[in-house]
């Protein structure tokens, strides 16, 4: 759509967001409101076609499921699309045009090695899609319209571990290498 999203975050560790921001990729200039989102949340991630946005994870205060959406050719309010298989935060997202996937995480007590995916076009709950190499949260993602990659984190300090996955076909991560220094997001 040619628009970034930013939904949610913190500005401390109890002060959460529900305010979505967005900006036009091809232009230059400040961050325009985009709507809301249905709670405040921070520490969750977005992953996107391009036409829905979606976000999932947080914690608002408490530890979420919740996975978010909305259309990205018009700003508005985000609408409930269903649930990730548990409730974490820090996670990281990735996404294909067809499918969004968040990994890692932290339900409060544990760092979480598990992978949930859905099928943006439909509203529903996630599934489990497999496993990262190691159990992490704060990590870092980026991808390809075929490969998501997710990097650093933190388990007992920050990580300097890859992994990836082929976002169309569910399984567990494969190690890629490890980055020049540890760090977390």
């Amino acid at each position: 759509s040619g628009r970034g999203v930013m939904a949610g975050g913190n500005t401390s560790p109890s002060s959460h967001h529900l305010v979505v921001d967005y900006v036009n990729i091809s232009t230059l200039g400040n961050a325009t409101n985009f709507g809301n989102l249905t709670s405040v949340v921070g520490g969750s991630s977005g992953a996107c076609s391009y036409t829905r946005f979606i976000s999932g994870g947080g914690k608002t205060p408490s530890i979420t499921d919740t996975i978010d959406s909305t259309e990205l050719q018009s700003t508005g309010n985000f609408a409930d699309f269903g649930n990730l298989v548990t409730a974490k935060q820090e996670v990281a997202g990735v996404s294909s045009t067809t499918r969004g996937v968040w990994s890692g995480g932290w339900d409060g007590s544990n760092r979480m090695n598990e992978i949930d995916y859905v099928t943006i076009t439909t509203a529903g709950n996630a599934a489990d899609f497999g496993d990262l190499v190691s159990t992490k949260s704060s990590l870092c993602a980026t991808c390809s319209p075929t490969r998501g990659v997710f990097f650093g984190g933190y388990t007992t300090g920050a990580l300097d571990e890859i992994d990836y996955i082929t976002i169309a076909s569910a399984g567990n991560a494969t190690d890629f290498g490890n980055l020049l220094g540890a760090l977390k997001y």
